[in-house]
This record gives structure tokens, C-alpha cells and sequence, in this order.
């Protein structure tokens, strides 16, 4: 039996993990959000893989906090596939070394480019390139599947010394931030009260009041209550009303909020 744990905010990574479940078989889905509160987390599957987007170059904080409760066993096979704009950083060594420090390690680590979900830098892009990039990611997730069903040991995927630099730095001034960058949302009049945003949210950041969302302070930044309001009601900031909206077109609404 094969494990793929994944966190996706606006569908992308969960899309590159249900690829890899169909081509690798014998392999169950599970979404680190629904178990990330658990005390611990023990799987003692052959083959284990970790499938996450990119934030700041680095892993989002949900990703440490399930790391750092599981209980590995040595004799698993683990990868890593993270999602990005284009720039992973450093954040596969980063996840190894927290796996060495439970005395296992990271055999294979991988980087797929996706399409930008990050509304606050820009809107959606354009459907030609979103295609382009989905057949592109495509491929490479095949390749990918022989490199772990053979179970080789592959040179972890990283960005280049002066970005992996860059990101440490972004992230080290960051990280205290990120979680209170919720402040920056707000419902405009369009809301009706429908509660997706509430259902969506994977650390359950959003409650409603008043028939409008409200959000608590503890925000991964991972763009989904804003990218999946069906009335494009929520906005981040001044400029975001102006932006086109971006969920993975190969994944239903529902399966984001299982």
C-alpha cells in the first residue's frame, strides 16, 4: 500500500496527487488538513509521498506542524511533489532535513510548475497557458511515477543559490505575519451568505457572523475562500475586485471541501 498525504488550497496540488494516485495504483489519498490536529500521525505504508504547494519558497505552516507529529518508519519509501509559480526555493532539503532529524530521509523530491493562484501579486492567467502548463505537468508527473515505483533516489528539486537565499531571508521576516494577513479580507455587498468560504477553508479560519464571514487569525494564505466565493464577494485588500479568479479546472468544488 501507497500513501499520498497533500494540502491544496485551490486545487492544483490536490489535482498533481490524485495523477500520481491513478498512474502509481494501489494508492490511497488523504488530506493533511483533516488530520493535521490529530496527537500523532503513524502510517506505516511502503511508499509515502507529500504533495504541497509553495509559499514564500518554502512549505506552508501546516505541512511543519503534520511533519513534525508523524511517526515515520525506516523502512518507508517518502517523496516529496510541491506545486509552484516556477520557484520551489530550497524547501525539499528543508523538508529532508525534518525528516532526518527522525532519523529517515527524503529519497526523492520533485517540483512541478502550475498555474499562479496567489490573487494579492496577480489575477488568473490565461486559459491557453493554464492548459499549457496542466499538459506540461502532465508529463512530468509520468516520469515521476517511474522514479518512485522503482523507488530510486533521485537529487531533491530546488531553485538556484541566490533564490533559495532570498526565500530564507522572505520567510524568516514573513512567518509571523502570514497568519494575520486575514486582516487584509473582507465580503463586499455580493455576499449571500452561502458559507463556502466557511466549508473551504482548510484550517477552519472563517466562521460567519451576521451572514458574513469572519476570519480568526490563523490564515494559511492558501487563497481558497477568495478564489472559490461563487460571487466573487470576497476581496483581499483594495485591488483584488479587479482580478480574475483561479480554482483548478480539473477539481470540483466538493472535493476541496472533503
Amino acid at each position: 500500500m501507497k500513501t499520498i498525504y497533500y494540502f491544496s488550497g485551490t486545487g492544483n496540488s490536490l489535482w498533481v496527487a490524485k495523477q500520481l494516485k491513478d498512474k502509481l495504483q494501489d494508492t490511497k489519498l488523504v488530506s493533511i488538513s483533516k488530520i493535521v490536529n490529530n496527537d500523532k500521525i503513524e502510517d506505516k505504508s511502503s511508499v509515502i509521498g507529500f504533495v504541497f504547494p509553495i509559499y514564500m519558497w518554502n512549505m506552508p505552516f501546516i505541512i511543519r506542524r503534520f511533519i513534525e507529529k508523524l511517526i515515520v518508519n525506516k523502512e518507508t519509501y517518502y517523496f516529496s511533489v510541491v506545486t509552484n509559480a516556477g520557484s520551489p526555493g530550497n524547501t525539499l532539503n528543508i523538508l529532508n532535513k525534518m525528516l532526518k532529524n527522525k532519523n529517515v530521509k527524503l529519497f526523492s523530491g520533485f517540483s512541478i510548475t502550475m498555474p499562479s493562484n496567489y490573487i494579492v501579486f496577480s489575477g488568473a492567467e490565461k486559459d491557453e497557458k493554464i492548459n499549457k502548463l496542466t499538459n506540461m505537468a502532465s508529463k512530468r508527473i509520468s516520469e515521476i511515477k517511474n522514479v518512485i515505483l522503482n523507488r530510486e533516489t533521485s537529487k531533491l528539486e530546488t531553485s538556484n543559490l541566490f533564490i533559495n537565499i532570498i526565500g530564507s531571508v522572505v520567510y524568516k521576516f514573513s512567518k509571523s505575519h502570514v497568519n494575520k494577513m486575514d486582516k487584509n479580507y473582507w465580503a463586499d455587498d455580493k455576499c449571500n451568505g452561502c458559507k463556502i468560504c466557511e466549508k473551504i477553508c482548510p484550517v477552519e479560519n472563517i466562521i460567519m457572523e451576521s451572514d458574513k464571514p469572519k476570519w480568526l487569525g490563523h490564515c494559511e494564505q492558501c487563497m481558497a475562500c477568495i478564489q472559490y466565493c461563487p460571487q466573487e464577494s470576497i476581496q483581499f485588500g483594495k485591488k483584488s475586485g479587479i482580478k480574475k479568479r483561479y480554482q483548478n479546472p480539473n477539481i470540483k468544488i466538493s472535493e476541496m471541501m472533503k
